[in-house]
């Protein structure tokens, strides 16, 4: 039995991959949020007319793609961005939409329904947990609250 990654992405669904043991995110996500972490606690050496603060979502599914060109768009129009930097990041954003192309199939399912707050404030997912085929359900402390439980046992 594994617990599941707890970061939400930019669409709304949770992140599915094991997370790492005695951690909340997978081995990917844990990096970007101490990442982000560390970023926001770096002294900001921009001005205050400057871009180079912009803080793009990362680019990990369609919707984080639509929130980015959103944000360039907005700060192209509102001229607080050089129009040559906002060209180069449309040019990496049309990079990543050609490789993110296969249909998106998001199912409601997977749409986060309840959030919970991390003791840094980051939002998290609802916790689950993943069994294997062979975990013995009758002495598994979440076997009430597993959707791959044997009603079988139940009998």
């Amino acid at each position: 039995m594994y617990s599941e990654c707890r970061h939400i992405k930019s669409n709304g669904c949770k992140c599915q991959p094991p997370a790492l043991r005695g951690a909340a995110y997978c081995y990917f996500h844990r990096r970007l949020h101490r990442m982000q972490h560390a970023r926001k606690a770096g002294p900001v050496a921009a001005e205050p007319n400057s871009d180079a603060a912009l803080d793009l979502p990362v680019i990990e599914d369609g919707a984080a793609i639509q929130l980015a060109l959103t944000q360039i768009l907005q700060d192209l129009g509102a001229k607080r961005l050089d129009p040559r930097r906002a060209g180069q990041l449309l040019y990496g954003l049309q990079i990543a939409s050609q490789i993110l192309r296969r249909p998106d199939v998001n199912l409601y399912s997977r749409y986060v329904q309840t959030v919970t707050t991390g003791s840094d404030g980051e939002e998290l997912g609802p916790q689950q947990f993943v069994c294997d085929e062979d975990d013995d359900c009758g002495s598994c402390p979440n076997s009430q609250s597993c959707t791959h439980r044997d009603d079988e046992d139940d009998d």
